[in-house]
């Protein structure tokens, strides 16, 4: 699940971390009422698609917390930081080279369930579960 936060510039106080899904202006206007102030709109920071973590190696850190603001997910749970993941295509593996592979369906899913989504992960850990054929 990834969160929007919104975080006072000035200050870099943290005034709110929600789900991106429950993002609205509502959000802002609650913290307001929380805070009994209006907060002037160009001090106000917002980021969506962040990640919660407490490893702060996890993404490129947006946030992290002191003693201005504590990042909670929907679950209550608190954490460190706040972090960007990289997106699109990984980086290469050393001694690895990128081939096509051809599976049918069945494959496919299992492939993705053993990699927890990540079909070549899947692949490489079925290899390794496989003892090599003897000659």
């Amino acid at each position: 699940m990834t969160y929007t936060i919104v975080v006072l510039k000035s200050s870099c106080r943290l005034i709110a971390c929600v789900p991106d899904d429950e993002f609205s202006d509502h959000v802002i206007s609650a913290a307001e009422s929380d805070a009994g102030v209006e907060f002037d709109s160009a001090d106000i920071a917002i980021e969506y698609g962040l990640i919660l973590t407490n490893d702060s190696d996890a993404g490129d850190v947006r946030y992290r917390v002191f003693d201005m603001g504590r990042l909670k997910d929907a679950a209550g749970i608190e954490f460190k930081y706040a972090v960007r993941r990289p997106v699109g295509r990984p980086s290469e593996m050393k001694s690895g080279k990128r081939v096509n592979v051809y599976l049918d369906a069945a494959s496919l899913a299992r492939a993705a369930d053993l990699g927890a989504g990540n079909v070549s992960e899947g692949i490489r850990l079925a290899l390794i579960a496989r003892p090599p054929a003897v000659a």
